[in-house]
């Protein structure tokens, strides 16, 4: 199974100071219809990049609203990391090649973390950035999904965005 990064609720209350109250009550209206909603997120890895910060806040949150949110980190590997280091920068416009051993790799391990997601039941999957962005192509009915891009993709490298195509394809909502 993917490791789970444990997390507790947060109530939007931390939040009343600053945003208004219109907000704070139409976030809690909108949350109602999504009490218990399973949602899992997968991203690379539980700290060290922007992706791990934003889900420490925003997790606890959904938790504190109802949703049954959970957190899932792909298992380590410094060699795949490597790799979507190189993916990372040629999406935002990073020149140069990268040899078909690295696509493999890339390849080899979402399918690896696939694997270990069709253990968890969920009812909505968010896939956060290139590192697991694969994975639902190695699962068979696997929706509702989203990918979420946190990233400049603006001006992508030809070979790594035709690459990574086939698989945003996959994907029920995307959101950059």
């Amino acid at each position: 199974m993917l490791k789970r990064v444990a997390t507790a609720p947060m109530s939007l209350e931390a939040y009343r100071g600053i945003i208004s109250d219109e907000l704070y009550v139409r976030i809690i209206e909108l949350a109602e219809d999504l009490v218990g909603l399973r949602v899992g997120h997968i991203n690379a890895t539980p700290e060290g990049g922007g992706v791990a910060e934003m889900l420490k806040s925003l997790i606890p949150l959904k938790q504190g609203l109802g949703l049954d949110a959970a957190w899932y980190v792909m298992p380590p590997d410094e060699e795949f990391f490597k790799v979507t280091k190189q993916f990372h920068n040629c999406l935002q416009g990073k020149n140069g090649s990268l040899p078909p051993a690295d696509f493999a790799r890339y390849l080899r391990h979402n399918a690896l973390t696939a694997n270990l997601m069709k253990e968890i039941e969920v009812d909505v999957w968010v896939i956060h950035d290139p590192q697991p962005l694969a994975t639902p192509f190695f699962l068979d009915d696997f929706h509702p999904v989203i990918w979420r891009c946190h990233i400049d993709t603006s001006t992508p490298n030809p070979e790594v965005r035709d690459f990574i195509l086939p698989f945003i394809r996959y994907y029920d909502q995307i959101i950059f």
